[in-house]
């Protein structure tokens, strides 16, 4: 289906979403199939302000990442701007089976949604190529912070614990205190949630992957509601009776996403008054909640370029205990000065350097260091808290 505007999405969604829809199509079930909607928040590199004319450059965008050979060859597709501003339908079949359907919405011209029907695998394959190194998008990063802010905006239901801190044991063991994966489902998930938080010897355990959250748009209303699944890696998977609620979600959810990317640009990146003859912004304080014990096998890990971290840098230890180094972001591009030491790293935002830099760093640390790892200001107040 193409979509002409935001209204007829939300209808031929909502009806998908409920199983209410004329189907029997390809694409299309028959009625009384409901179908769970997946939504990415994902960020555009050097969009800038729209100009007179936005659809031009979004329509521009898709249609190079579309191009894309690798993707090109598992997924033909081409690209229908809708009547309405900042929609655009991508259209297509995958590995030359099923049509496929993604819908982005580019309002907002540094932070998109896109939505689709299609099978998770399908859907992610698709919109990790297009997100892929050296392309013009990329996926955000949710630390968990942000996942808690998510989960109290309806009854959490479940979440999804993980962590693997085994590539900094310096033993280079692989015991099972190094890693954890857990699920909990059910109402009572938030009070188990803050049990293990205050609970010293398994507060390190808490590294949040995914919430699940039940949401309803009107609360006298208990049988319009929807059930989403969100995912660090800015995928938001949702079921239910109400795309409006769905639609809420997603609406905070990029709101919240923006608010903080912009908060640290505008307060925190480096750049050059000329006026003033001098250098503004202010440096940005990573402080885990154990020691670096080896600052040099840390920098080894982190700033070697591959994943997760995907930071590449050459270390200059200066001393026994502080060592700096220029990371080069491989996915997003930009760069980040850090100063790593055994009680914190400071890192500094680069002018060009996207905020999203930061956040994906701190992500990957509360997964792969320790959950307990922070963002501070100078003083010392939680960045992402604020």
């Amino acid at each position: 289906m193409i979509a002409r505007s935001r209204h007829h999405l939300h209808d031929y969604l909502q009806g998908r979403m409920t199983g209410t829809s004329a189907g029997g199509t390809a694409e299309q079930p028959p009625p009384g199939d409901t179908e769970p909607i997946k939504t990415y928040l994902v960020e555009v590199r050097g969009n800038g302000v729209a100009g007179r004319d936005p659809d031009f450059s979004v329509v521009k965008t898709l249609r190079a990442l579309v191009s894309e050979p690798y993707l090109k060859a598992g997924f033909p597709a081409r690209v229908h701007p809708a009547r309405e501003r900042g929609l655009v339908t991508i259209e297509g079949r995958y590995r030359g089976g099923t049509p496929v359907s993604m819908y982005a919405d580019c309002r907002d011209p540094r932070h998109w949604l896109i939505h689709t029907l299609a099978p998770g695998r399908t859907a992610d394959w698709a919109i990790g190529r297009m997100a892929a190194v050296g392309t013009r998008l990329s996926r955000v990063s949710m630390p968990g912070q942000l996942l808690e802010k998510l989960a109290g905006l309806g009854l959490l239901e479940g979440l999804i614990l993980s962590h693997d801190r085994r590539q900094f044991d310096e033993g280079g063991g692989y015991g099972a205190e190094g890693f954890m994966s857990m699920q909990l489902w059910g109402g009572q998930s938030g009070r188990i949630l803050s049990m293990m938080s205050r609970e010293r010897s398994l507060s390190d355990s808490v590294s949040l992957s995914r919430v699940h959250v039940r949401y309803w748009p009107d609360e006298d209303d208990r049988a319009a509601s929807c059930l989403a699944e969100i995912d660090r890696d800015g995928r938001m998977v949702t079921r239910g009776t109400s795309y409006e609620g769905h639609l809420h979600l997603v609406k905070v959810f990029r709101r919240l996403y923006t608010r903080q990317i912009e908060n640290l640009e505008s307060h925190f990146r480096v750049r050059a008054d000329g006026d003033a003859g001098k250098l503004v912004g202010r440096c940005l304080t990573i402080r885990p909640a154990r020691p670096i014990g080896n600052s040099a096998r840390f920098c080894d890990i982190a700033f070697s370029g591959t994943p997760p971290f995907r930071l590449w840098g050459v270390p200059a230890q200066t001393s026994g205990s502080f060592t700096r180094v220029r990371a080069l972001d491989l996915d997003v591009g930009g760069a980040l000065d850090c100063e790593v030491t055994p009680e914190f790293l400071r890192v500094f935002l680069l002018s060009g350097t996207s905020a999203n830099s930061v956040v994906r760093f701190l992500t990957n640390l509360q997964h792969y260091f320790h959950s307990g790892v922070r963002l501070l200001d100078q003083d010392g107040q939680d960045v992402l808290e604020l």
